[in-house]
């Protein structure tokens, strides 16, 4: 997975299809995020991708996300915006 970070922004980079917890993790870890921007290739946001990370106040999922896994917006305290396109088929528990 190619990223960047611009203005507190997670930029995942187009090419990524499926984002998984443990492709972040150690994003979050060491920069403060305020939002997330997805590419317009990805397909599917796993099981617990963004898992109780503070600060996340904006998240823009695009119309090519089909799926989004369990739990993957759970404890997201500050989320105050997230964009949920109709082109979604499934959405996982606690998600």
């Amino acid at each position: 997975m190619d990223f960047q970070i611009v203005n507190k922004t997670l930029v995942i980079l187009e090419g990524t299809t499926e984002l998984h917890f443990k492709d972040i993790r150690n994003i979050f870890s060491k920069i403060e995020i305020e939002e997330v921007s997805l590419p317009s290739t990805i397909k599917v946001i796993c099981d617990d991708t963004f898992f109780d990370y503070p600060g996340i106040k904006r998240i823009n999922i695009p119309m090519s996300v089909q799926c989004i896994g369990a739990r993957a917006f759970w404890g997201l305290d500050d989320l105050e915006e997230i964009f949920l396109p109709g082109t979604i088929q499934s959405v996982g528990r606690h998600a």
